[in-house]
């Protein structure tokens, strides 16, 4: 794993503009500055290192474990870059889907931004056009009347999205 990572920074590195590169796609830090820093890193650790040596590897000195943790370059998790990934694509999902109308995707950007729960009342009219969902006795969400249901919703009320209609369809679809 380790040399994987040390062949794909060698491949970046010797691109001719390394920020194409796959690794530094999503990195906010790939700027100038964040290059120099980068390139310099070592170079400004070597004091560091040898300080580290003759404390802890000949103890010469005594041990001062004060700024062993300090960073001049951005650090990042793969976990971090992962679940921003898997929230992209959880929202890409969602907007393929929701291609309906352009204001269902203007709320689901809107509703993948809030993470405030939101409680909403179904009107008896909403109730009576989300009936045909139901008219199909299938266990699995019916998608293609979810989309006509979807678009007489949204000629009565712009709060409704596919996300909605797929929810109020598993809140109250009958189980086998």
């Amino acid at each position: 794993m380790l040399w994987q990572l040390a062949n794909e920074l060698l491949s970046a590195f010797s691109l001719e503009d390394p920020k194409m590169h796959d690794i530094f796609l999503n990195a906010s830090e790939i700027t100038s500055i964040g290059f120099s820093k980068l390139f310099t890193c070592y170079d400004n650790s070597i004091p560091r290192l040898i300080d580290i040596q003759k404390q802890d590897v000949y103890q010469k000195v005594s041990r001062n474990t004060i700024g062993r943790r300090k960073h001049d370059v951005g650090v990042h998790k793969l976990s971090e870059n992962q679940s921003k990934e898997m929230r992209k694509q959880r929202i890409n999902r969602n907007l393929t889907v929701d291609q309906v109308e352009d204001n269902t995707t203007e709320q689901q950007e809107g509703l993948a931004t809030e993470h405030k729960r939101q409680y909403r009342i179904t009107k008896d009219n909403e109730k009576e056009i989300l009936e045909n969902l139901f008219k199909s006795k299938s266990d699995s969400f019916p998608q293609d009347e979810a989309i006509e249901v979807l678009r007489q919703l949204q000629d009565s009320s712009k709060d409704w999205n596919m996300q909605r209609v797929r929810n109020y369809w598993n809140n109250h679809h009958k189980r086998k």
